[in-house]
Protein backbone atom coordinates (compact mmCIF):
# COMPACT_ATOMS: atom_id res chain seq x y z
CA UNK A 1 0.00 0.00 0.00
CA UNK A 2 2.21 2.82 -1.29
CA UNK A 3 1.96 6.05 0.63
CA UNK A 4 0.19 4.52 3.63
CA UNK A 5 0.99 6.16 6.96
CA UNK A 6 0.68 5.18 10.59
CA UNK A 7 1.61 6.75 13.90
CA UNK A 8 2.96 5.00 16.92
CA UNK A 9 5.46 5.02 19.75
CA UNK A 10 9.09 3.95 19.66
CA UNK A 11 9.93 1.31 22.27
CA UNK A 12 13.55 0.69 21.26
CA UNK A 13 15.93 2.00 18.65
CA UNK A 14 19.49 0.89 17.85
CA UNK A 15 21.83 1.23 14.88
CA UNK A 16 20.47 -1.93 13.24
CA UNK A 17 17.00 -2.43 14.73
CA UNK A 18 13.91 -0.76 16.15
CA UNK A 19 10.71 -1.79 17.91
CA UNK A 20 7.61 0.38 17.57
CA UNK A 21 3.98 0.10 18.64
CA UNK A 22 1.65 1.21 15.86
CA UNK A 23 -1.87 2.44 16.62
CA UNK A 24 -4.98 1.58 14.65
CA UNK A 25 -6.53 -1.31 12.79
CA UNK A 26 -5.88 0.21 9.36
CA UNK A 27 -2.13 0.03 9.89
CA UNK A 28 -2.36 -3.58 11.00
CA UNK A 29 -3.70 -4.57 7.58
CA UNK A 30 -0.65 -3.48 5.59
CA UNK A 31 2.13 -4.11 8.14
CA UNK A 32 3.58 -7.46 7.09
CA UNK A 33 6.94 -9.18 7.59
CA UNK A 34 9.49 -8.46 4.83
CA UNK A 35 7.71 -5.22 3.80
CA UNK A 36 9.99 -2.21 3.30
CA UNK A 37 8.99 0.88 5.31
CA UNK A 38 10.22 4.39 6.01
CA UNK A 39 10.29 5.33 9.68
CA UNK A 40 10.69 8.85 11.10
CA UNK A 41 11.47 9.12 14.80
CA UNK A 42 11.10 12.58 16.34
CA UNK A 43 13.99 13.28 18.69
CA UNK A 44 13.68 15.57 21.72
CA UNK A 45 15.08 19.08 21.34
CA UNK A 46 17.57 19.93 24.08
CA UNK A 47 19.79 22.84 25.04
CA UNK A 48 18.13 25.20 22.58
CA UNK A 49 18.95 23.06 19.52
CA UNK A 50 16.49 22.82 16.66
CA UNK A 51 14.22 19.75 16.70
CA UNK A 52 15.60 16.80 14.75
CA UNK A 53 14.31 13.49 13.46
CA UNK A 54 15.94 10.19 12.70
CA UNK A 55 14.83 9.07 9.23
CA UNK A 56 15.20 5.32 8.67
CA UNK A 57 14.62 2.86 5.88
CA UNK A 58 13.75 -0.51 7.35
CA UNK A 59 12.35 -3.97 6.70
CA UNK A 60 9.69 -5.43 8.96
CA UNK A 61 10.96 -8.50 10.85
CA UNK A 62 7.76 -9.35 12.70
CA UNK A 63 4.35 -7.98 13.66
CA UNK A 64 2.61 -8.94 16.92
CA UNK A 65 -1.07 -8.01 16.97
CA UNK A 66 -1.89 -9.65 20.31
CA UNK A 67 -2.08 -6.43 22.37
CA UNK A 68 -3.45 -2.95 21.91
CA UNK A 69 -2.04 -1.76 18.60
CA UNK A 70 0.59 -3.72 16.67
CA UNK A 71 4.12 -4.28 18.01
CA UNK A 72 6.47 -4.13 15.01
CA UNK A 73 10.10 -5.27 15.02
CA UNK A 74 12.23 -3.72 12.27
CA UNK A 75 15.68 -4.27 10.77
CA UNK A 76 17.21 -0.88 9.99
CA UNK A 77 18.77 -0.66 6.52
CA UNK A 78 19.85 2.99 6.67
CA UNK A 79 19.38 6.02 8.90
CA UNK A 80 20.20 9.71 8.88
CA UNK A 81 19.50 12.73 11.07
CA UNK A 82 17.29 15.44 9.59
CA UNK A 83 15.91 18.74 10.79
CA UNK A 84 12.34 18.33 11.93
CA UNK A 85 9.80 20.95 10.88
CA UNK A 86 7.23 21.41 13.63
Amino acid sequence: MAGAKAEGATEEVARDSAVVTVNGDAAARWLRPLSAVCLTIELPATHGLAPRALACEAVIRSVDRSGVGSRVELRIVSMEFRRYAE
